[in-house]
C-alpha cells in the first residue's frame, strides 16, 4: 500500500505553457472553441464530452492563469472518475481575437494512469456516533469508482452532523492508501470530536418582550 496525500493535489504541478500572450487587449474574455486530448490511451468519450462542455460554459479572463485553471478543471474531473494519480499539462493557442474576446484552442496532454475503486472507509476515534451512522454520510459504496469529490462531500456531511449536536470544533482528516496491485483505495477517517457545546443564553434585542419570548419558544 502507498500512502497518499489527502488534500487536494496528488500529482506535482506541471507548468502550463501558453502562446500568444503578447499584445493582448486588457480585460478581454476567453472562449474555448476547440479542445484536444492527447495521451498514451484514448480518454473515454463520456469524460471528454463532460470536460469539453464544462470548458465551453466557463468564462475565463485573459492571462496565463486561465490555462492552469482549465488544467485543474480537467484534473478534478479525472479524479471524479477514479483516475487518482492522473497528471495533466495544457497548451493553448489563440485562434482569433477582438477587443472583447479571444477564441482559443487548448490541448491537454494526459497521463491518467489506472482507474481506482474504493476498497473501504473506516473511522478512527469515533465515540459519539457508531461507524455505521458515519458511513451513511458518504455516498460511495465499497467497490465503486473512487471519487474524490464524494469523499470531500462526505467530510462536509460529517461536519454538519457533529455540528448539529454541538460538536462545533469537530474535524476529520482522511488518510488515503492506494493498493496499486488491485487498484483499490482505502480511506481511514481520523476524527477529532472535541467536546460538546451547549447554549448558554439567547437574547433578542430591539423587540417587544412578549414577541421575543414567543420567538425563542
Amino acid at each position: 500500500l502507498e500512502k497518499c496525500l489527502p488534500y487536494p493535489t496528488f500529482a506535482e504541478e506541471i507548468r502550463a505553457m501558453q502562446k500568444g500572450e503578447e499584445g493582448k487587449p486588457p480585460g478581454s474574455k476567453i472562449r474555448v472553441d476547440d479542445v484536444i486530448f492527447k495521451g498514451a490511451t484514448p480518454l473515454p468519450e463520456s469524460i471528454r464530452k463532460q470536460i469539453t462542455a464544462r470548458l465551453g460554459q466557463t468564462h475565463f479572463e485573459t492571462g496565463s492563469a486561465w490555462v492552469n485553471a482549465s488544467r485543474e478543471m480537467v484534473l478534478g474531473t479525472l479524479r471524479q472518475h477514479g483516475y487518482f494519480t492522473a497528471q495533466v499539462s495544457a497548451l493553448s493557442r489563440v485562434l482569433s481575437r477582438d477587443p472583447a474576446e479571444e477564441h482559443v484552442a487548448i490541448t491537454f496532454h494526459l497521463a491518467e494512469g489506472p482507474q481506482y475503486r474504493l476498497a473501504e472507509i473506516k473511522f478512527a476515534q469515533a465515540h459519539v456516533f457508531p461507524p455505521g451512522e458515519l458511513r451513511k454520510r458518504f455516498h460511495l459504496r465499497d467497490g465503486d469508482v473512487f471519487n474524490l469529490a464524494k469523499i470531500r462531500a462526505g467530510i462536509e456531511a460529517l461536519t454538519a452532523l457533529y455540528g448539529s449536536h454541538g460538536y462545533i470544533n469537530f474535524t476529520a482528516s482522511p488518510d488515503l492508501r492506494a493498493d496499486n496491485v488491485h487498484r483499490r483505495i482505502s480511506v481511514l477517517m481520523e476524527l477529532e470530536e472535541d467536546r460538546q457545546f451547549r447554549v448558554g443564553s439567547v437574547e433578542v434585542l430591539g423587540a417587544d418582550r412578549a414577541i421575543a419570548e414567543h420567538t425563542l419558544k
